[in-house]
């Protein structure tokens, strides 16, 4: 998905993005750095979720670069999902230890 995002002249970040009262939130980090987990928190505060672990930007405008919207799921580990109280309804079990 990154490289197809890529050749389509996008840049690719390994990152969360969250839309906050209308302009866009980017929340960057290694694998468990938390970014997932930072979106959810602010999602369950009422802001809405752009897209989880591959934010792909437009910059064709250098002065209001757009955060493409992706399919509105994010990963979480049941253990970050308890610390922001995601009810269990919302968590579906794990596939892979290694997923």
């Amino acid at each position: 998905l990154a490289r197809l995002l890529h050749q389509r002249g996008l840049l690719v970040l390994h990152a969360s993005a969250i839309a906050v009262t209308g302009r866009g939130a980017i929340f960057m980090g290694d694998k468990g750095a938390g970014k997932s987990t930072t979106a959810s928190a602010l999602i369950r505060a009422g802001h809405d979720l752009l897209t989880d672990d591959v934010v792909a930007l437009d910059l064709a405008n250098p002065n209001q670069p757009m955060i493409v919207p992706g399919f509105p799921q994010i990963k979480l580990a049941a253990d970050a999902a308890a610390a922001i109280s995601l009810g269990q309804a919302q968590v579906r079990p794990q596939v892979h230890p290694a997923i």
